[in-house]
């Protein structure tokens, strides 16, 4: 079987496959940590935009 791989070669595959995947999960929790804070700034814009509306009487904005 050509395509068999000895167990020194399976340890060191998975062994990089874990790293990429860690490297990855990293990735992914800072993406997810700026999406919620762009969620947040973009909340926050809208709160200060519907008061700031409000005070000045703008009914164009709910």
């Amino acid at each position: 079987m050509a395509h068999t791989l000895t167990k020194a070669n399976w340890a060191t595959r998975a062994e990089t496959q874990g790293g990429e995947i860690l490297q990855l999960s990293a990735r992914i929790r800072r993406d997810k940590l700026v999406l919620a804070a762009v969620r947040a700034a973009l909340h926050l814009t809208e709160i200060v935009t519907t008061r700031e509306s409000t005070d000045h009487g703008d009914s164009a904005v709910s």
